[in-house]
């Protein structure tokens, strides 16, 4: 009976020191004056706790809309979420985006130099260390004028003289899939040519090492995955549809593997032609897995996903300031737009002293149906091009340096003139830039390692 008590004392004595932890944080977060809030906050918990035992899938901004909360409000929503986060993967997922609205409060907070909001955010355990977090990126000065050719107006900062150690190679794979997001094939390739660059950092007698890092939007499913895993490492602007977005990029290694992650901004907004509008994180719900495809065949998930990859692959330094990327790989056609955007921001890479970023395309799709309208160039900063409209795959090709294909079938198939619709639309392109090399694992490590080399990049 003495042993059962003393059990229950310090069982009692546990839960004492871990409330009175909390109740420290909560009293530093209600002692600073903050704006009232435009919605009631209970009132937002009881709705999404109705909404979730209602076992309704999507829970919408407009649902849950605690970007209206001041900062103690919202505090009090965040520890309601992580207090019921292991009833339900919803709660994880709700969990993180507001998170992430915090995170974005103490950025606009230094750039304000607002020091009393600041005091009080850094209570908050997670953004305690922030203004130690350092600048993973250059900055960039937006030059006024035609908001329709933002990359043309746009100028990269640098700091210092950027140099990398010889014989490293860092490449960026691209990609709506991921092994730990997969819907066909796309995912467990890429899981392939990451496991046969690993090989190079590991084995000495590879000379040149390769460093793969994948890129992938926020799924709604993955935020619930790796909502306490993820590590913020800094946002980035990209333009789409005459406004300047500003993205949250995060982070996972897991078995050696850097993963990145995109997630929206809250202010994006996009009206579907169903009448349907989908703003912020909603772009990147998509339930299940199975469901990715869904999100990337509409022009919000996929226009949206591709502006922001390239800002990211072009901006990004590395914590040490030179750690940028070398190679951006994209495969399939839903990030082949990020082609056209990468060729651009290349110009401003060069004009700031910064090495070009070789781009490399892999075909896993070769429908010969794949067009899209020119006034996707406007929407996404470029200029017009004269095209009434342009095959998807020609595009990518044309504006990568190097070209290969994911099977020898897929070659086949593709410089066959027959196989198009318009005769020789494709054919003689493909030839002058396809290199007849096949992704199996070996031959992908040599593939890098020799031809992919930027000093053998034009």
């Amino acid at each position: 009976m003495i042993k059962l008590e003393l059990l229950i004392l310090k069982l009692l004595l546990v839960l004492l020191i871990s409330s009175c932890s909390f109740f420290v944080q909560r009293d530093k977060v209600q002692s600073y004056k903050s704006t009232t809030s435009k919605i009631d906050s209970k009132e937002l918990i009881s709705n999404v706790e109705k909404l979730i035992n209602n076992k309704v899938t999507f829970i919408k901004i407009k649902d849950f809309d605690f970007y209206k909360l001041n900062d103690k409000d919202l505090f009090f929503v965040y520890v309601w979420l992580e207090d019921h986060k292991n009833i339900h993967q919803m709660y994880k997922k709700l969990s993180f985006e507001v998170k992430d609205e915090f995170i974005r409060r103490m950025t606009k907070s230094f750039e304000v130099n607002d020091q009393e909001r600041i005091h009080y955010l850094s209570k908050i355990d997670f953004l305690n260390t922030f203004d130690k977090i350092p600048s993973s990126f250059y900055s960039v000065r937006y030059n006024q004028g035609d908001t329709a050719k933002y990359l043309d107006n746009i100028n990269i900062l640098v700091n210092s003289k950027n140099s990398k150690q010889k014989g490293e190679i860092n490449v960026l794979l691209a990609s709506f899939e991921a092994p730990n997001a997969r819907l066909g094939g796309i995912g467990e390739y890429l899981s392939g040519i990451l496991s046969a660059q690993l090989e190079t950092l590991s084995n000495v007698n590879y000379k040149e090492k390769i460093k793969g890092s994948l890129i992938t939007p926020f799924y709604d499913f993955l935020k619930a995955k790796y909502s306490e895993k993820a590590i913020y490492v800094g946002m980035v602007d990209h333009y789409l549809d005459g406004n300047i977005y500003k993205s949250s990029i995060y982070k996972i290694s897991d078995n050696n593997i850097v993963q990145y992650f995109v997630q929206p901004d809250p202010n994006y907004s996009y009206m579907r032609s169903n009448g349907l509008k989908i703003q912020g994180w909603e772009v990147f719900d998509v339930e299940l897995q199975t469901k990715l495809f869904n999100i990337m065949s509409n022009e919000a998930g996929c226009l949206y996903y591709n502006t922001a990859l390239v800002s990211f692959s072009s901006l990004y330094s590395g914590e040490n300031g030179n750690d940028f990327f070398d190679i951006l790989h994209i495969n399939g056609k839903f990030v082949a737009y990020s082609s056209l955007i990468q060729k651009k921001y290349n110009l401003r890479r060069a004009e700031a002293g910064l090495p070009k970023i070789g781009i490399l395309s892999t075909l896993h799709d070769n429908h010969p149906g794949n067009s899209f309208d020119k006034s996707i160039y406007k929407r996404i900063g470029l200029e017009d091009n004269k095209e009434t409209n342009t095959n998807i795959i020609v595009m990518m090709n044309e504006n990568s340096h190097l070209v290969n294909f994911v099977s020898k079938t897929t070659e086949q198939e593709t410089l066959e003139p027959s196989f198009w619709p318009d005769g020789n639309i494709i054919s003689d392109s493909l030839k002058n830039y396809m290199i007849k090399i096949y992704l199996y694992r070996l031959i992908m490590v040599f593939y890098l390692k020799i031809l992919m080399s930027p000093k053998n990049l034009s």
